[in-house]
Formats: structure tokens, C-alpha cells, sequence
């Protein structure tokens, strides 16, 4: 609790984990109830797939877009940004 710099990395860490714990349970069961049965696997694997090259794409900007003198409330920023992202499935 004394060093920043860990408690940082335990919240963003454990919000991480709470972000793709339900969606790796949330896309198959999207799948499941729109889609039929055949189709199902093919288009969970294409979700997925989507999600993969959206989090290559975003790590490549984000490494663009990271200054080496970059404050805690521009990193905050972009957490909050992938947050929102993960939660409404843009990214």
C-alpha cells in the first residue's frame, strides 16, 4: 500500500481481470443465442479473432501515442479509455 507504483499495477491488473474473466464467457453465450448451432464455433472464433487484432491495433497506437514523460493522469486517461472500450465491445 506504501508504493505507488504497485498498488497502480495491483488495481489496473485486477480491473484487467475482471474485464476478460466474463468476456470469455459473455462471447460464446452471445454466439450461442444469435446464432445457429453450425455457424456457432466459426463465429466465436471470428469474435475473437476481432478482439486479437483490435488489442494488436490498440497496443501499437498506444505505443505511438506513449511519451516518455507521461503523468500518472494520461495513463489514467487511457485506462479509462480501454475500460469503456471493453465494456461496450468496441475494442
Amino acid at each position: 500500500m506504501r508504493q505507488p507504483t504497485l498498488l497502480g499495477l495491483a488495481v489496473s491488473y485486477s480491473l484487467y481481470q475482471l474485464t476478460w474473466g466474463p468476456l470469455s464467457v459473455v462471447i460464446p453465450v452471445f454466439v450461442a443465442y444469435h446464432f445457429a448451432t453450425a455457424a456457432g464455433s466459426s463465429v466465436t472464433g471470428l469474435l475473437w479473432a476481432a478482439v486479437g487484432v483490435a488489442g494488436a491495433v490498440s497496443a501499437l497506437f498506444a505505443g505511438i501515442c506513449a511519451l516518455p514523460d507521461a503523468s500518472a493522469m494520461s495513463w489514467a486517461a487511457r485506462m479509462v479509455v480501454t475500460a469503456f472500450a471493453a465494456a461496450t465491445g468496441i475494442g
